[in-house]
């Protein structure tokens, strides 16, 4: 958890299945650095606490096909609610924008739907161009941007699209989905 100052735009970010808060360590730090509000979560059975069903961790991957798995209450609606329950503490900031990675993106989109009023953007992706998306949508400039995994150049950030078109990848990738 990054707080940053008051003047900063708030971003809650979401990692995917099998990933944990701390994924998102270095992106909080650096936007935390630039005066942002920066939160990432564990959603629920996930993070360095998650429970594992015991063979899977034994590679017994006989016992596994069988072993009730400690996760099997934890549902699509808890990730909603968790988000929504961060949601409700940044709320105070004013709107936020939300980023998730991969399967943390369907949760996001579920949180938005469920709370418009304390959301400004949603970013859904697997790469890094999302996550500068949502940064140009938050007025931050790709020279005050952190480099994640590849560099992007200010003529590429430029032609990235506008607000209204959040959302749209995930709908053009999976059409039925979105119905």
């Amino acid at each position: 958890m990054n707080p940053g100052t008051d003047e900063g735009k708030s971003f809650l970010f979401v990692h995917g299945a099998w990933h944990a808060a701390a994924h998102w360590n270095e992106v909080t730090e650096r936007l935390a650095a630039m005066g942002h509000r920066a939160f990432a979560i564990d959603l629920p059975g996930s993070g360095l606490n998650a429970a594992y069903p015991q063979s899977y961790l034994r590679n017994d991957f006989t016992a596994l096909a069988s072993e009730v798995s400690p996760l099997k209450d934890v549902h699509l609606a808890d990730y909603v609610d968790a988000i929504g329950a961060q949601l409700d503490r940044m709320a105070r900031h004013g709107q936020v924008t939300l980023v998730g990675h991969s399967f943390g993106g369907l949760a996001i989109t579920l949180a938005a739907e469920a709370r418009p009023d304390l959301i400004v953007n949603t970013i859904n992706g697997d790469t890094n161009v999302a996550f500068f998306r949502a940064l140009r949508r938050a007025g931050i400039r790709s020279k005050d941007t952190p480099t994640l995994s590849f560099s992007i150049s200010e003529e590429e950030l430029g032609a990235l699209g506008s607000r209204d078109t959040a959302g749209k990848p995930w709908n053009a990738l999976a059409p039925e989905l979105a119905a």
